[in-house]
């Protein structure tokens, strides 16, 4: 832990995106911290921004999504209470106690993971078509979206954080789809071009290998992705300086599932074509 000035800063090394995301919600759920303002990555950022206030001291984490740290940076007292309410919990030991009667128990698997199972149905029903298709890392954003736009104790200020992890799954899947042709670029972007309509579609090349159904479909999951992600994480810049804050959850659960319905749809027009998400297959 690194002071300076009465600022402390901590480092948190090895944490997967997954451990990040109970980190911070073990954070949120503790008294007093509020998340005022998120950062997502970008293009040309793998940096996650995080804003807490509690009370009237705030506290900066940073998720570096290459190097999976976490860095903490706020007043050292305040520092030392984030840290240990972000603290993974340790598994309770109970004793054991001998029944009278034994009876064989089937294993039952941890809390963490049940929950994880459950969410996991509820995302195979909400992509019925798509969910085969999705890797892993999109199924854990998009399920992250859906339980916590779904979840009725989430009250927040801007609900537009609540549509970062979806479209940050999206954007992987959109990544997986082209590994899965062999396009193979540094950012997902850099396999489009605009076309004379201004349309983000794939680039000629791609779009001749590949054929029509899945160009089109690359471009339709571009374009929400696009469109969307974007225009939610990042302020407008123009003349007229419109909010982009959604203060209605509704809106944003609307936006949601307006996302679902665009990678179910494109998904379902893929398997048609007999498409398989491994490349040896296709």
């Amino acid at each position: 832990m690194a002071e300076e000035k009465g600022i402390a800063r901590q480092n948190i090394n090895s944490v997967t995106a997954e451990e990040k995301e109970r980190r911070l919600a073990a954070l949120k759920a503790c008294r007093g911290f509020s998340l005022k303002s998120f950062l997502p990555t970008s293009e040309n950022c793998h940096f996650e921004r995080y804003n807490f206030a509690c009370g009237k001291e705030k506290l900066s984490v940073v998720y570096d999504t290459k190097a999976q740290m976490l860095t903490l940076t706020a007043q050292a007292e305040l520092l030392e209470r984030s840290a240990k309410a972000m603290k993974p919990k340790p598994p309770l030991h109970k004793k054991k106690v001998k029944p009278q009667n034994p009876k064989p128990q089937k294993k039952v698997p941890p809390p963490q993971e049940k929950v994880s199972a459950s969410v996991m149905r509820k995302l195979r029903k909400l992509l019925p078509d798509a969910f085969d298709l999705l890797g892993e890392q999109s199924k854990t954003d998009l399920g992250i979206g859906m339980t916590d736009i779904g979840n009725e104790n989430v009250k927040l200020s801007d609900y537009s954080v609540l549509l970062v992890p979806p479209y940050r799954g999206l954007e992987r899947f959109i990544y997986d789809l082209q590994q899965a042709r062999e396009i193979t670029v540094k950012m997902i972007g850099q396999a489009y071009e605009k076309n004379d309509s201004g349309r983000h579609v794939l680039k000629q090349c791609y779009r001749k290998k590949n054929g029509i159904v899945y160009s089109e479909v690359m471009s339709a999951l571009y374009v929400e992705y696009f469109e969307k992600r974007n225009f939610y994480a990042h302020s407008d810049n123009s003349l007229s300086g419109a909010s982009r804050v959604i203060n209605d959850k509704a809106a944003a659960k609307k936006i949601f599932d307006g996302l679902c319905e665009i990678i179910n749809y494109n998904a379902k027009k893929l398997k048609e074509t007999g498409f398989t998400i491994s490349p040896e297959k296709n």
